[in-house]
């Protein structure tokens, strides 16, 4: 049964049958005149004062460590849908990570704070690590000679310079040109599409659904 589609008019699929919308989409275009509008510094500030102090009541507060144990275990094992993914994909896009959040993040990786920090992989682990992530030794075959720079802003400029897959523009770096069918020899344009790294990553695995999908 083909689900209906998303009624935001993004001609996408709901999830469910019962869903009205693909997740976020409810808030887009005529559904929610005030999608485009922005709020005022005043607004802003009303909205910033909210949540402070006595007029929030969840300021200051703190989990419990049972509390979060039991977060931990309600979540475990779940699994994002695609949409839901490339939906996370498109929020995060062009949103920098402030001085504060990258200090934190690597003081997280390192010492104590990671168990794995300073370990390193086996010989034997890395080799079953390059065969799992490269299929049939693909990744060693040669490129072509015509799969050039030409050739790739070529196939860039054809695709907009935007992600076929998360539709997210080039940023200040150049789209990778990914081979529909893997094969590195086969260089015709319509073998050819621009991804961004991050998409460009997801097709390695799961080789004959990113196939059929492109």
């Amino acid at each position: 049964m083909e689900l209906p589609f998303c009624r935001c008019g993004c001609g996408e699929h709901v999830t469910k049958a019962r869903n009205r919308f693909v997740w976020t989409h409810q808030s887009r275009g005529v559904h929610n005149p005030n999608h485009d509008k922005k709020a005022s510094a005043e607004t802003r500030r009303k909205m910033s004062e909210a949540h402070k102090g006595k007029r929030h009541y969840a300021w200051g507060k703190k989990l419990s460590e049972e509390h979060r144990r039991k977060i931990s275990e309600s979540e475990r094992g779940k699994k994002l849908s695609e949409e839901h993914k490339r939906a996370i994909v498109r929020y995060q896009k062009g949103k920098p990570t402030s001085a504060i959040t990258r200090q934190k993040m690597s003081e997280a990786a390192k010492g104590e704070g990671n168990p794995f920090y300073g370990r390193r992989h086996s010989a034997e682990t890395r080799q079953k690590m390059s065969e799992a992530h490269w299929q049939d030794g693909r990744s060693f075959e040669p490129y072509g000679l015509e799969f050039n720079a030409i050739l790739k802003l070529a196939i860039r400029e054809r695709d907009g310079h935007t992600c076929q897959l998360c539709r997210a523009p080039e940023n200040g770096r150049a789209h990778c040109c990914h081979h529909i069918d893997y094969d590195k020899t086969n260089n015709e344009p319509e073998n050819l599409v621009a991804l961004c790294a991050s998409c460009h990553s997801r097709t390695n695995s799961n080789r004959d659904y990113w196939t059929t999908v492109f």
